[in-house]
């Protein structure tokens, strides 16, 4: 028992690392031992312990330089290099720190080595920004990257133009003829993927260089202004939401981005209008915090509400909490919505009422049914009329006369066109339907279906030499008849 208890203390003794020097996994130690002949990978990850560890121990540092100036060309790959010099950028105490420049020389001097025509847009970004951080500027390597970004600006996107504009920007790199170069990619080739935030970011960072081309601004403005007017509101929150998170922006596209979203809500007024945003009440809130809250929205939140509460509860369906239901009320009371008008009132008790009486969708309640209201491919089933009380009756019509003005047989171009006798037999046959709708089934004598398919092929074959079109209207004349 003893021994055992000795042997864990041994253990535990070992494992415990001394101040001020990190203990290295056993994989790890291996690298160390091995880092005069480390490959890539193995060398940034040493690089990221060290990060990770915050260990910046020179005799670290300078094992991973001796092993980098022994590597020959190629042999360190393009995201090792760029790790390493990110996981070892982090251990500078300032900005002024120079023990590790270099460090970051032999890796610009290898980077310079694989050729600047593998990297993507990004990546040459990535690098760019990476010794500028470090304000470091190796000659070679800088020129590589400057003409690679010029030759790619007509194959880049429009966030890869935003983000190396910016990063000039943030950078102070600004090149009249580069500059050039992208403003005519962005107007050829590229303004009708550029959204909206990009449209901010991109005049932002080309004011801050000092870009002043009247075209390029003019055909921005009215890319800008089309995308404002056919983004859905949901965009257009998006876009207001992230607004103030861009590094460079341009206050008259954000002026007229908040004056869009303005118009979009004046015209709210039903629930269908607030199902066009995928959060209702967040979005109620957001208006309420930036002061831009009225009563026509509310009046619509209202009704949504009224609504919401029948759906079901379940991940799917957009339906308000008990504490989002009480917002509501207290908005609405606070913005005088149902105090004069009756009707909102009745929303509002209403929708407090299911939302209670379903314990908060939780039972099971009625559907809220919809109107009865013709729609294409809907079934009706046709039954008699439940009211008692007898409509009038259609007696003493004369059937050889169109006098019904629902009747498309009214139309004397078509009673030249089927011919007096056909024309005033569709239009009794016609005339039994409507009596049959309005509830008076004996005012005109009855055909089968069969009588009719019979009439409709006898005179579809008296009717061979009518011209096309106007066999089309006969042919549409006599199906209303026959499904009557």
């Amino acid at each position: 028992m003893t021994s055992s208890v000795a042997t864990r203390l041994t253990r535990a003794s070992r494992n415990v690392s001394k101040r001020g020097c990190p203990t290295l996994s056993p994989g790890l130690s291996a690298e160390l031992a091995a880092l005069p002949t480390a490959k890539s990978g193995s060398l940034r990850r040493f690089a990221e312990y060290l990060a990770e560890s915050r260990d910046d121990r020179q005799e670290n540092i300078a094992g991973i330089v001796d092993r980098l100036k022994s590597m020959e060309r190629g042999e360190l790959r393009l995201w090792d290099a760029l790790a390493i010099a990110q996981s070892i950028a982090t251990l500078r105490a300032s900005p002024q720190d120079q023990r590790f420049d270099i460090l970051f020389l032999n890796i610009a001097d290898h980077l310079h080595a694989l050729g600047t025509s593998q990297m993507s847009p990004r990546t040459l970004i990535d690098t760019l920004c990476l010794f500028e951080v470090l304000n470091i500027r190796p000659k070679a390597l800088y020129v590589d990257v400057m003409h690679q970004l010029v030759r790619q600006t007509t194959a880049m996107y429009p966030d890869e133009l935003t983000g190396l504009l910016v990063t000039m920007a943030r950078i102070g790199l600004s090149s009249p003829a580069m500059l050039d170069r992208i403003a005519a990619s962005i107007r050829h080739n590229q303004l009708q993927n550029i959204r909206y935030l990009h449209g901010c970011e991109l005049v932002g960072a080309m004011a801050a260089l000092g870009y002043d081309n009247s075209a390029f601004y003019v055909a921005l403005d009215s890319r800008m202004k089309m995308c404002a007017e056919m983004m859905p509101v949901e965009e257009v929150w998006d876009t207001v939401k992230y607004l103030p998170s861009l590094q460079y922006s341009w206050k008259p596209y954000e002026r007229s981005i908040w004056d869009e979203l303005s118009r979009r809500t004046s015209k709210f007024y039903n629930e269908l209008h607030v199902d066009e945003v995928s959060d209702p009440v967040s979005f109620m809130q957001f208006l309420r915090l930036h002061k831009r809250l009225d009563k026509r929205f509310m009046s619509a939140m209202a009704a949504w509400a009224r609504v919401a509460v029948y759906r079901p509860t379940s991940r799917t369906s957009r339906r308000p909490t008990a504490r989002e239901l009480a917002l509501i009320v207290d908005y609405c009371q606070e913005y005088g919505v149902g105090a004069k008008d009756a009707d909102n009132k009745h929303v509002l008790h209403k929708a407090v009422r299911t939302f209670v009486g379903s314990r908060g969708g939780q039972q099971e309640t009625k559907l809220n049914r919809r109107p009865l209201l013709y729609m294409r491919r809907r079934r009706y089933n046709r039954a008699d009329d439940p009211r008692p009380v007898a409509l009038p009756s259609c007696g003493g019509v004369d059937t050889s006369k169109p006098t019904c003005a629902h009747s498309p047989f009214a139309d004397p171009c078509v009673m030249v066109v089927c011919g007096r006798a056909v024309a005033r037999l569709r239009l009794a046959q016609l005339k039994e339907g409507l009596a049959r709708r309005c509830g008076t089934t004996g005012c005109y004598p009855k055909y089968t279906k069969c009588d009719l398919c019979c009439h409709a092929q006898v005179t579809r074959f008296r009717l061979q030499a009518i011209s096309l079109a106007d066999r089309c209207w006969v042919g549409r004349i006599f199906s209303a008849a026959v499904l009557l």
